[in-house]
């Protein structure tokens, strides 16, 4: 009982100290300063004829030298128009792939890289819309020579604070791992890469966005969070969106770290600590909060006041979250409903390794409705 406590309070609220700590009392600064390298900004879609011409215009008008910037657009077998309307909204300067059927966003990078002629690639997503300053700000950690890969923070839309709270806390988690070495992964919504340092995806890859940091790291570089640069996320996600969004990405987690158990080896791996304490110990949360509960309450049944207490609290816990599911979705904004927000993101680590070794845990988009918000 007491070990999976505190295994889950390690993993919840201790190891976002013990980083921040470490990275205040012994940062590895980056040393960043304004550069203008040629750069790509590379956009893969699947039927985004909502957002592309949107997204390609607020690219084209970042605060970054016009002549050093070239954007692609890669229409993975969409059928909405997507490739059509990328080829009106563009010019010169906009190069547009298309792929005659889907084949999934790894391919789709893939063949987009073919194409991208600058020093730094910048993978961004068709339905976010980058800050007029994020791309220079973005780049300037690549004038320190020990950088490989950086990504900026995704900001949400209004609403949502219980999985506005979780996205902050890894933000936090992010920085504080950046001052130590390097962030374990980057924000998928947009990150940047050496174009010297990408390799082929395979087909399966699940997270682009775990896999190109960890081939960067591996080779001898830093992957480096920067809050400076935001990425705004324009649509509201709903709890089942990110439900299944999560069981992705955890499924990717096992598929990374299964690829590339190097990065879990002391002393081999220069993120073994960050990578063991953020992502591996998160897989087994759920396990850990289910033994948890069965536990306190055999102890609370031997009479255990302890046990008895804590049992009481993982029930009003338990209730919230029972709470914030029953309520209308729009009430769910408020933080008394982090409870619930908590749960769902459990669930879906109770899912992610099914949905891995099942196959379930596919490499094609997903498109669902969403909210759209103005900006």
């Amino acid at each position: 009982m007491f070990t999976s406590l505190a295994l889950l309070a390690y993993a919840y609220l201790l190891y976002p100290v013990v980083v921040w700590l470490w990275g205040w009392f012994r940062p590895l600064r980056v040393r960043r300063r304004e550069i203008t390298p040629r750069v790509s900004v590379l956009v893969p879609a699947y039927n985004e004829a909502r957002h592309i011409a949107r997204k390609i215009r607020n690219t084209l008008q970042l605060d970054y030298p016009r002549d050093r910037l070239e954007v692609v657009v890669v229409s993975d077998g969409s059928t909405d128009g997507t490739r059509e309307i990328s080829i009106m909204a563009g010019g010169e300067g906009v190069k547009v792939v298309s792929l005659p059927e889907r084949r999934g966003k790894p391919a789709a990078i893939n063949a987009g890289v073919g194409h991208c002629t600058g020093e730094i690639l910048v993978l961004t997503d068709a339905s976010s819309l980058l800050d007029p300053c994020s791309l220079r700000r973005l780049v300037s950690n690549f004038a320190d020579l020990s950088v490989g890969c950086a990504s900026g923070m995704l900001v949400p839309p209004r609403g949502g604070a219980g999985l506005g709270m979780y996205r902050s806390v890894e933000n936090f988690v992010r920085a504080s791992e950046s001052r130590v070495h390097s962030s374990v992964g980057a924000t998928g919504a947009m990150f940047a890469v050496r174009r010297s340092l990408m390799r082929k995806l395979p087909d399966d890859t699940i997270l682009d966005d775990l896999m190109i940091p960890l081939n960067a790291i591996r080779r001898g570089y830093r992957c480096v969070f920067d809050r400076r640069a935001h990425c705004i996320e324009r649509e509201s996600i709903t709890h089942k969106q990110e439900f299944v969004r999560k069981v992705r990405t955890l499924a990717g987690n096992y598929q990374a770290f299964m690829r590339q158990p190097w990065a879990l080896a002391p002393v081999v791996s220069p993120i073994w600590f960050t990578a063991l304490s953020h992502k591996i110990l998160r897989l087994f949360c759920p396990a850990l909060l289910l033994t948890l509960l069965f536990s306190s309450a055999a102890a609370a049944w031997q009479g255990c006041p302890a046990a008895q207490w804590l049992l009481i609290a993982q029930g009003a816990f338990y209730l919230a979250a029972l709470c914030g599911r029953v309520v209308p979705p729009r009430l769910r904004a408020s933080k008394a409903f982090v409870p619930y927000s908590f749960c769902v993101l459990n669930a879906a680590a109770l899912v992610a390794p099914f949905a891995y070794f099942t196959g379930k845990a596919g490499v094609r988009w997903h498109k669902e409705p969403a909210v759209e918000h103005a900006r």
